[in-house]
């Protein structure tokens, strides 16, 4: 479901390799698209363009079958939450008691009671059931047929859920932990200033990693890192996230209260154990406010500065540093009692900061397109992108058209691709970048910086040059195996 649309679309997002099967029903006759084709077929269409002539059918009893689909209606007490692609149901009382499974949103028709809903399973459907309230190393998973399936959950009523807590209790519950952390732990100047949103994750199931989604509680979209008007107050943003759900709260850094954040990814171990460079940026960082974050295996360092304008990331990797156009999602889980806003400026970790982050430029070539980029290598990326598989995609991106709809996802898309072309090579990727019809000069550098961290992190494959194996032959692309797999 495309949140940020007013008019009940769906979104639909795909791998860049992924090929539809288009099939006419009349006379059974295919054609396979690539993803951006079918983008160009269908993107922006109106209801009215898929309007067709009722045809006559047959009513089909509920207990019978179509085309090898079965159906079979739960009670809304098995619901337990909403993805942005799924929903999430609990199964009743019995044999699989403690079990959950998702459905995609496509296959589940609500009543208008909302007493019941519908699901829908095509031919070979297999339901997958988790155990997710197991220990993580007994965490069990079952699959079975539809027919198992639905002899499982057909008739069961309310009351064979009742042994569990509703949705609403559950958030509630759930926030208020954490509720509790942050009104206990973050600095007050913080909780005060209305720079806050509300965060909603989940897991991607292809990676591992936990996907942070944040939320403007004005609209419920989604909330932007340099626009004020998609934030909140401390206390507005909390009431949302009770009432319709979010795992906690980000503070958006806006370069006008000093306020930055050291952020340092992995530095705790499965034992509690903080790395070498972490023991050493907490011990140069005096009593600054320092929090887990929400995977408990990183750190957040905050304090103030008034001239400090850095890149966000680190000559070596090991730290992030964020001044402004950055949410930071807030646990409350102080480390070591650290609870002031200090003055980076006058601490010993301003020194470290200095040695480790680079002082920001400006971007050369800005908007002037593959001829603002002096680099042969850089130009090779962008030849290279524009004439593989799907390089009309990364052309049309790097021409500046807002293929997401939405000229901050475009951004995203277009970094995502140059995290795989540029195998990871932060510089790189915002020189290319500061050269397409997409930079806007409007948005600050924290913002493209950011941009291009998060790529690296959701971007886990690089392109592979090869090498020739003639000596007197370069390597093929930018002729740089960094970062590759």
């Amino acid at each position: 479901e495309d949140t940020e649309s007013d008019d009940e679309r769906f979104r639909i997002s795909v791998p860049d390799d992924f090929t539809f099967t288009v099939k006419n029903r009349d006379n059974g006759e295919s054609v396979k698209l690539s993803a951006y084709q079918l983008f160009r077929a269908m993107n922006d269409t109106q209801a009215e363009d898929y309007e067709r002539k009722p045809q006559e059918r047959t009513k089909t009893p509920k207990s019978e079958n179509t085309d090898g689909w079965k159906y079979v209606s739960v009670s809304n007490a098995a619901f337990i939450t909403e993805y942005s692609e799924r929903d999430m149901f609990r199964m009743p009382q019995g044999e699989y008691a403690g079990y959950c499974y998702y459905i995609p949103r496509g296959l589940l028709r609500y009543n208008e009671e909302k007493e019941t809903v519908r699901i829908s399973l095509p031919k070979g459907f297999v339901v997958s059931l988790f155990n997710k309230s197991a220990a993580k190393e007994e965490e069990k998973k079952i699959e079975m047929s539809a027919d198992d399936f639905i002899a499982q959950v057909k008739g069961k009523t309310a009351e064979d859920y009742e042994q569990f807590q509703k949705p609403s209790e559950s958030k509630k519950e759930a926030f208020a932990i954490m509720e509790k952390q942050l009104r206990e732990n973050v600095p007050e100047e913080m909780l005060k200033k209305p720079n806050w949103v509300v965060v909603r994750t989940k897991e991607n199931a292809e990676n591992g990693r936990l996907e942070k989604y944040l939320i403007d509680v004005h609209t419920d979209k989604f909330a932007e890192s340099d626009n004020p008007e998609t934030w909140t107050t401390f206390e507005k943003a909390a009431e949302y996230a009770k009432e319709k759900g979010g795992v906690t709260l980000a503070y958006a850094l806006d370069g006008k209260d000093g306020i930055c954040c050291i952020d340092l990814d992995h530095c705790i171990d499965e034992n509690g154990e903080t790395t070498n460079v972490a023991k050493q940026v907490l011990d140069l960082s005096g009593d600054c406010y320092c929090e887990k974050s929400i995977s408990g295996h990183g750190l957040h360092i905050f304090g103030k500065t008034e001239g400090l304008n850095l890149k966000a990331f680190s000559k070596d990797g090991t730290s992030e540093f964020y001044q402004k156009s950055h949410f930071i999602a807030m646990t409350g889980n102080v480390q070591e009692e650290r609870r002031s806003l200090s003055s980076f400026d006058e601490l010993p970790v301003r020194g470290y900061l200095l040695s480790h982050h680079d002082k920001r430029t400006s971007f050369s070539g800005v908007g002037k397109g593959v001829e603002g980029l002096s680099s042969m290598s850089d130009r090779d990326v962008i030849e290279k992108a524009c004439n593989s598989k799907h390089g009309d995609v990364f052309k049309a991106l790097y021409e500046g058209q807002d293929l997401q709809g939405n000229h901050s996802n475009s951004d995203m898309s277009l970094m995502n691709r140059l995290a795989y072309w540029c195998n990871g090579d932060k510089e790189q990727m915002l020189r290319i970048f500061a050269t397409s019809g997409l930079y806007r000069d409007s948005k600050s550098p924290d913002y493209y910086e950011g941009t291009a961290i998060k790529a690296i992190r959701d971007t886990s494959s690089r392109f592979q040059p090869k090498a020739s194996t003639s000596a007197g032959n370069k390597p093929v692309g930018n002729g740089s195996d960094k970062g590759g797999k």
